[in-house]
């Protein structure tokens, strides 16, 4: 009997989700955030049998990095989980590498995923947002300050970027409602954690599910992320070791850039100073 209660709340149907989340609710009670909440940045990376070319994703990763040392708030530590440990130029006692247990495969990212959140879970005994950063993208310099001066306490997702061709450079932006950037780009949603009573946030950070239904998802426990709309992240492609070129999919990218193609340069200026490109070298 006791199986068969715990099978109809812990099912991924909506009526089932909609269960759990209100026991959820009835069993915890939320306390305000702190007024420094830390950002724990979670970078799944792939194992280096299943990289077309290690070095150059271990450069990628170097570039991603350095973006994360540009943000204006220092309040947040960035843990790389794989089979491999990679070799970066990159230097920070904010940023660690985490061996992930298990052999590689295709699709072990969301199991990266929720290995990191059991580090989380042994690390941290404060509050704060759980950030998942693919190992390609770049974070705009301001994204983490926002979240940690807002402090919402409920979750963000980030509704505003722009995919660039990592080749030629050529942008194209990511805007809400038609194209939002959480639904395309992986590096989208900051999940609320608090683990400074118990571990009542572990199951609600296992159960974020794809990047583009995290915010359906943590609603169910009754959690309203709010939206960031201001360009926060460049969504990199066609750099030979997407996930997208792996599921055959960087061909879709690619046209939807040279179908939204920014060509104001002006405009690239812009968004080349806001992310501080020139220092990437990108």
């Amino acid at each position: 009997m006791a199986y068969s209660l715990k099978h109809l709340w812990e099912g991924k149907a909506p009526f089932q989700r909609n269960l759990s989340g209100r026991l959820w609710q009835w069993r915890h009670t939320l306390t305000p955030p702190s007024t420094e909440p830390m950002i724990y940045v979670a970078i799944p990376l792939v194992a280096k049998d299943r990289a077309d070319d290690w070095s150059r994703l271990e450069r990628i990763l170097d570039r991603t990095l350095k973006s994360l040392l540009h943000q204006t708030n220092p309040n947040w530590q960035a843990v790389i989980c794989g089979q491999n440990e990679p070799d970066l130029t990159v230097k920070d006692p904010r940023i660690r590498f985490l061996k992930y247990p298990e052999p590689s495969n295709f699709s072990d990212q969301r199991g990266k995923l929720s290995y990191l959140v059991d580090d989380l879970k042994l690390s941290s005994t404060g509050d704060g947002y759980y950030f998942a950063l693919d190992a390609d993208d770049i974070l705009h310099p301001e994204l983490f300050s926002h979240i940690q001066s807002d402090n919402n306490g409920q979750g963000y997702y980030l509704s505003a970027g722009y995919m660039i061709d990592a080749k030629t450079s050529q942008l194209a932006p990511l805007y809400s409602p038609h194209s939002p950037l959480y639904k395309a780009c992986g590096s989208s949603t900051a999940m609320r954690f608090d683990f400074r009573s118990d571990f009542q946030f572990e199951k609600i950070l296992r159960k974020r599910g794809k990047h583009g239904s995290v915010p359906d998802n943590v609603a169910y426990y009754g959690f309203e992320m709010q939206s960031i709309a201001f360009p926060s992240v460049l969504y990199l492609v066609n750099h030979g070791e997407n996930m997208q070129k792996r599921r055959g999919k960087i061909d879709s990218k690619l046209a939807y850039i040279s179908d939204n193609l920014i060509t104001d340069q002006i405009y690239i200026a812009k968004i080349r100073e806001e992310f501080k490109l020139d220092t990437l070298d990108l």
